[in-house]
């Protein structure tokens, strides 16, 4: 084994079925799936998502995942990352203040949409399972970052920083 924290995580992740779930996670999952999607929705047309969508559809590869009212397929990365940017154009989008004023639905769903849709045999509960799991570890991720005033934490552009020392 490793010392590596990421390890119970995903071991974690790997055993959890759908029946472990109880059912007021499974509610959320749904209320936040059904919210993000009218996110995605109002934010198709959002000025910059036109300019997204033609940068990455040029940078090519396997055509894997779709992209969300545009008729097309896109690698599973960049088909996540527009569908995402469509459901945060508004920012109407879920928030979860307690952890410090994240919006976890859009990129939990967005990277669901695009690995299931890359994937065979995939039910309406894996991706239940899926949205539930991730909507928890990120919001956890969050509450860890906000906590212990260091580490990586989301930025509001969505980019991945190091968070500042707090000063003492």
């Amino acid at each position: 084994m490793t010392d590596d924290p990421a390890w119970p995580l995903a071991r974690h992740v790997c055993r959890t079925n759908y029946a472990d779930l109880p059912a007021s996670a499974v509610e959320s999952a749904r209320r936040d799936i059904l919210d993000t999607f009218g996110c995605m929705l109002g934010g198709s047309g959002s000025p910059g998502i036109d300019e997204l969508f033609a940068v990455t559809s040029r940078w090519g590869g396997l055509p894997e995942s779709r992209v969300l009212l545009r008729g097309l397929r896109l690698p599973a990365p960049q088909a996540a990352l527009l569908n995402a940017s469509m459901g945060h154009a508004l920012d109407f989008d879920d928030t979860l203040d307690t952890g410090g004023s994240i919006h976890p639905g859009v990129s939990v769903l967005g990277a669901v949409l695009a690995v299931c849709d890359s994937l065979d045999g995939v039910t309406g509960r894996d991706v239940l399972l899926a949205v539930a799991l991730g909507s928890m570890y990120r919001a956890a991720s969050r509450w860890r970052a906000r906590s212990t005033g260091a580490g990586i934490a989301p930025r509001r552009s969505g980019s991945l920083a190091p968070r500042r020392q707090r000063a003492n």
